[in-house]
């Protein structure tokens, strides 16, 4: 996924780093992030943006963080979101004003969550 940048003219670039470790701890792992403050194994040069994820054990509930903008992908996996109802393979959500719902799988499970404080186009300040 292409994030835009805050700033413009900088080259684009790629980065790859393992963190296959780390989600296998059935909590919510920042995988990529711009926003300060945040540790993340890839930086991003946006710094309203940040990308979550998690694999987690049948039973294993996490928080979603509280974000103006949050979308939810499952990866792969059966997950009840708290007021939500059921979410299964290939399931998308999307938030605006995001609480820290719960999210606790059913079954293995994997999600990507990307956290956004700043519309396309806005600056996160």
């Amino acid at each position: 996924m292409w994030v835009i940048p805050d700033a413009t003219g900088i080259t684009a670039s790629y980065q790859q780093q393992e963190i296959d470790d780390e989600l296998l701890r059935a909590g919510l792992v920042t995988i990529a992030s711009g926003i300060p403050g945040q540790d993340a194994a890839l930086t991003l040069h946006n710094s309203s943006a940040s990308l979550h994820g998690a694999r987690l054990r049948p039973g294993a509930t996490v928080s979603l963080p509280c974000a103006p903008f949050l979308h939810l992908f499952v990866a792969y996996g059966r997950l009840t979101l708290e007021g939500g109802g059921e979410l299964a393979d290939g399931d998308a959500v999307r938030f605006t004003d995001a609480d820290a719902r719960g999210l606790t799988a059913n079954e293995p499970s994997e999600v990507l969550i990307w956290e956004m404080h700043a519309k396309l186009g806005d600056s996160a300040t």
